[in-house]
Formats: C-alpha cells, sequence, structure tokens
C-alpha cells in the first residue's frame, strides 16, 4: 500500500497515519497512572474508533504502554484483531523507566501480549532517561531486532546529540524520531532537529499537529475556505508536505479521520506557505 507513503525499508510509512492516545490515555494521566478501571462501553467506543479509522483506510497506528497504563495498546490489540497483519504498521514506545536492557526485553513482552502481536514494526523509545545508559538501552534493543520480536529502531523526544549516539548505537537504521512538531511549534526546524533526520535519512514523526490553535489560525482558516479543505487538511499538508515528514493525528469522529487522510491530496502553492510563514513566524 501507498498512501502517499515514504519509503523506509524494508516497508512504507504512510504520511498520514493515527494516534492512539485518546480518552482512555487521558483517564490514567488525570488520574493515579494505573489502568483505567473496568469499562465494557467505554473500551467498545474506543474499539470502533480504531474500526472506524481502519475503514477510513490508515494503515500506521501509533500507540504507547505509557498510554492508559497499557490499555491503549490492549484497544489496539481488540481493533486489529481479524485484519491482515501485514498491511498494517504497528507502533508502540516504551517507557522511559523500563530502557535498562532486562526491563526493556520485559517491557516489550508485555507489550506484545497486550496487542495480541509477535512483532511490532516500530518500537520506540518513548523519551530519554538520564538515569540509564542509552549503551544499555541499544543493547536490547539490538537484541530485539535479531530476535525477530522488533522490524525496526526508533526513538522520540530525542535533540540532535542524543539522536548523534542513538545512530552510533544501533545495529540497525534509526527509522524516526517522533517530537512535537506542528505549523505553530516549529521547534524541530529551530534546534536542527528537522535538519540531521532529512540529512541522515531519519524520518520525523510529528506529534500534536493541530495542537495550539492551529485549526483557527487566520491564516489556515483562509487558506483552507480558499482551497475548499478543512484547516485541519491544511495544517497536515504543512506537515507532510516537508521532506521526510510523516504525521499521526487522532480523532474519534469517523468525518475528520477521513478528511485528515484526505490531507495527502491537498496542494499548497508556494504562495499559500509564504503566506502561512509570514503570518506566524
Amino acid at each position: 500500500f501507498s498512501l502517499g507513503g515514504v519509503l523506509m525499508k524494508p516497508f512504507e510509512l504512510p504520511r498520514i497515519g493515527f494516534g492512539c492516545w485518546d480518552d482512555v490515555a487521558q483517564l490514567v494521566k488525570d488520574g493515579n497512572g494505573l489502568p483505567p478501571p473496568p469499562d465494557a462501553m467505554r473500551d467498545d467506543r474506543s474499539v470502533s474508533i480504531l474500526k472506524s479509522a481502519i475503514d477510513a483506510g490508515y494503515r500506521h497506528f501509533d500507540t504507547a504502554e505509557m498510554y492508559g497504563a497499557g490499555h491503549s495498546e490492549t484497544i489496539l490489540g481488540r481493533a486489529l484483531q481479524g485484519c491482515q497483519r501485514d498491511e498494517f504498521l504497528v507502533t508502540t514506545k516504551v517507557n522511559p523507566e523500563n530502557l535498562a536492557y532486562t526491563d526493556l526485553l520485559a517491557a516489550c513482552d508485555r507489550s506484545l501480549s497486550r496487542l495480541q502481536l509477535s512483532y511490532v514494526d516500530m518500537y520506540m523509545i518513548h523519551k530519554p532517561n538520564p538515569d540509564v545508559p542509552l549503551e544499555d538501552t541499544f543493547r536490547g534493543l539490538n537484541e530485539l531486532v535479531a530476535d525477530g520480536k522488533i522490524r525496526q529502531i526508533a526513538v522520540s523526544n530525542f535533540d540532535v546529540p542524543m539522536l548523534e549516539r542513538a545512530v552510533s548505537l544501533s545495529e540497525t537504521p534509526i527509522a524516526t524520531n517522533q517530537v512535537f512538531y506542528n505549523l505553530l511549534n516549529r521547534g524541530p526546524v529551530e534546534t536542527g532537529v528537522l535538519g540531521f533526520c532529512q540529512e541522515n535519512d531519519i524520518l520525523l514523526t510529528a506529534y500534536a499537529p493541530l495542537r495550539l490553535g492551529v485549526l483557527t489560525h487566520p491564516a489556515v482558516v483562509d487558506i483552507a475556505h480558499r482551497l475548499k479543505a478543512t484547516p485541519a487538511q491544511v495544517g497536515l499538508q504543512w506537515l507532510i508536505g516537508q521532506d521526510g515528514v510523516v504525521t499521526i493525528p487522532h480523532s474519534g469522529n469517523p468525518r475528520r479521520q477521513r478528511d485528515n487522510l484526505a490531507a495527502t491530496a491537498i496542494v499548497l502553492s508556494q504562495t499559500d506557505l509564504a503566506e502561512l510563514d509570514a503570518a506566524i513566524t
């Protein structure tokens, strides 16, 4: 499948995937850090949201053991039951407190169990832990690749020096660095993270692509109106129009899910891009 994807050997990562941060994850963030209490109706609703995303054409799903204290992985595993495994790319992330060698191996096994999968396509360091040497973490990650439990290693929230170390320690190419990046937050450009990724064939995955008021910014709204597009499509296309940038929006609304995925067909002219830059910088 293509979906406007970027070639990332040995598979293709779509420019627009589906982020699984949702209401289940928020319950844990706002609570005591434990899995949410049993709620069949809530879980069924969460599964139906993911199934509607599958029906819309999403093929890359991004979750984490941190989301819902693992419950998000369980929900995604349920949603993928009955699907053709090799048609989907599944990313999950290991918690910072589980980055030591033995902890990481055990965390991966738990994630695979919750997802009901024998492997994940990308296993990602959710964020660095200064108390755990990266050498220890990558010993585990390299072993998981060799064992076939993960296809590619990825990182999140890494700056340039940490990316350099990750590249030197990984026995396989770093697939992506997932960072907060959108039209109104250009930190990855300012810090050199985007440039480093582009120069080293590392995809940059932009999370929270529509936060900070992107959808209501006057320039975005004006261009969306002119193109007969949604503001979300303009904000997403601004990201994926850049070399080596993909993104993972989330929506529980089936129509918005379809609209977001259709952002791959939006064309922003140089005039549009200049207008966005002039209005935002």
